[in-house]
């Protein structure tokens, strides 16, 4: 189609299952000769954006700060899975509510695909947490390909449903030292 990017978008939320995920997606791009744009919503949430908080560095940074310097981090470790396999890759990160990131970043950029992961939420997880993905699936403009991530031994959490592993380091700790 004119006017698409030649890239597949992947929202990363940092999960435990982020990695398989833009594997997935890298896999796709490179069997259709296409780059990949890893994307990060930080939504700072009912957090005053410019409150100041103590840095991992030490000293004291605002909470966007934090977030946006752990976000560049995380974005930067994913973005090796692509480099690895020789496809091209962008990072971006963009603050608000993550189907409203992603959906606005897929609206403004026109890529080929949206490639996300889903825990596969039902019933009352599903009610309660919501699921982006069903979102961006029912609201994008452009095709969306949903992986379903699998659980993993190692997890905390005893199935996906109930994974809380995309609330990211930076934000537990933003979160705990304000109180929230």
């Amino acid at each position: 189609m004119q006017g698409r990017k030649q890239n597949i978008l992947v929202p990363v939320d940092f999960s435990e299952c982020a990695a398989e995920v833009v594997a997935e997606a890298t896999t796709i791009a490179h069997g259709l000769g296409v780059g990949v744009e890893l994307l990060h919503a930080i939504d700072v949430g009912e957090l005053d954006p410019d409150t100041p908080v103590k840095a991992t560095s030490g000293g004291m940074k605002t909470v966007f700060a934090v977030l946006v310097d752990e976000a560049r981090q995380s974005l930067n470790s994913l973005a090796k899975i692509p480099e690895g396999a020789g496809v091209h890759v962008e990072t971006s990160f963009r603050t608000g509510k993550a189907v409203d990131v992603i959906l606005a970043q897929a609206e403004e950029t026109q890529p080929r695909m949206v490639v996300m992961g889903t825990h596969g939420r039902k019933g009352l997880s599903r009610w309660l947490l919501g699921s982006v993905a069903e979102q961006v699936v029912r609201r994008a403009d452009v095709p969306v390909l949903t992986h379903r991530t699998q659980h993993k031994p190692h997890c905390a959490t005893k199935s996906c449903s109930w994974c809380g592993s995309h609330i990211t380091p930076a934000t537990r700790r933003v979160q705990a030292e304000l109180g929230g």
